[in-house]
């Protein structure tokens, strides 16, 4: 969305003005204000460890969230000592 349109959207919102006739007229002037806010914003309110939007959102865009590690693959161990020799007590440590 071009300052214009962002302008038309938002100019009327943030500067309210009277009724009538000479409220469209006064509407204009303040869409004026409105529109060098917009295209001036670095130089009106960007601080100066501030990075510009433009490369907030390259950067933003940018910084893409890594991939899931893949899950540890599982593997079965086979008993020494079999369930049978088990519970017979034979081969198994105490």
């Amino acid at each position: 969305m071009g300052p214009v349109a962002l302008v038309i959207v938002f100019g009327p919102k943030a500067f309210m003005s009277g009724k009538g006739f000479m409220a469209l007229k006064d509407q204009g002037i303040m869409n004026k204000i409105m529109y060098r806010f917009i295209v001036d914003y670095n130089a009106l309110f960007k601080e100066a460890d501030e990075d510009t939007p433009n490369v907030y959102w390259e950067r933003q865009r940018n910084n893409k969230v890594p991939d899931r590690p893949l899950a540890p693959k599982l593997s079965i161990i086979e008993p020494e000592v079999s369930i049978e020799d088990y519970e017979v007590g034979r081969n198994v440590v105490k």
